[in-house]
């Protein structure tokens, strides 16, 4: 049963998406937790100790550790249900909801110290680390979407691919430059100055990247800076801010 709830964990937490709330505070792990019924698996005698309920001082910050994670979660859970962009994705919010079900049946297991075996805590610490990759992505698109509701995409003659993304009064933007081998990234996001030649100078405070926008009969033509010109087709926001994220944390930033 440990290995297919954390396997659960472990493959859902790879998804992006959204997750019903779950592991409340009512739920966190103390070291006074009972166990009401067993484990469907029985651990392997060499394995666990008797369970008295006392834990050692590594289960113990194991569970510090995950009781820091469920606030974590919830918190960000709370404020990704206000946004309905997430919301309206069926799709995603069952996978996350399956998320919430494996958070909770482990909760259930860290009740007894006989399962926090040092398998076990290893697998936890790995499925929590991908969590929070779940969670930051979670956050970002839920700041994200209600903003950029503008989006496009299109390949320069390279092959490298270019994601823009900006709100309807064109004061915010994001731009993200994929390598054509996918190893690589140029990314800005921050507040965006349309100029009257049609320049969008997009800044984060600290890199700057500037484009002449024209609309086309296909959608739009982007000159960048060094006179690459990409033309670029309408997209859907959520896929585009997606993408933008999944570059970002897959690949080199090599902003100069």
């Amino acid at each position: 049963m440990k290995k297919r709830l954390l396997a659960i964990l472990m493959a859902t937490v790879m998804s992006m998406s959204l997750i019903a709330c779950g592991g409340g505070e009512e739920e966190a792990v103390t070291n006074e937790a009972t166990v009401e019924e067993a484990v469907e698996e029985e651990v392997a005698e060499e394995e666990v100790t008797e369970a008295t309920g006392d834990y050692t001082e590594e289960q113990m910050a194991y569970i510090e550790a995950y009781n820091q994670m469920l606030d974590d979660y919830n918190a960000v859970i709370e404020y990704a249900n206000g946004v309905p962009e997430l919301l309206a994705d069926e799709e995603l919010v069952n996978v996350m909801n399956e998320l919430a079900t494996g958070i909770d049946d482990i909760t259930v297991l860290l009740e007894d110290p006989a399962n926090l075996t040092d398998e076990f805590l290893a697998k936890l610490e790995v499925a929590m680390d991908e969590t929070y990759v779940t969670l930051n992505r979670i956050q970002s698109l839920a700041e994200l979407l209600p903003i950029l509701t503008i989006a496009g995409y299109g390949e320069d003659e390279e092959g490298n691919s270019y994601y823009f993304a900006f709100n309807e009064e064109e004061t915010v933007g994001a731009m993200v430059i994929l390598s054509a081998d996918q190893t690589q990234n140029v990314y800005c996001a921050g507040d965006m100055v349309v100029s009257e030649d049609g320049t969008y100078t997009i800044s984060d405070g600290e890199y700057e990247m500037s484009m002449l926008v024209e609309v086309i009969e296909e959608g739009l033509a982007i000159t960048m800076q060094d006179g690459t010109v990409v033309g670029m087709v309408g997209a859907e926001p959520r896929e585009v801010v997606d993408a933008m994220l999944a570059i970002e944390e897959a690949t080199e930033n090599i902003n100069e």
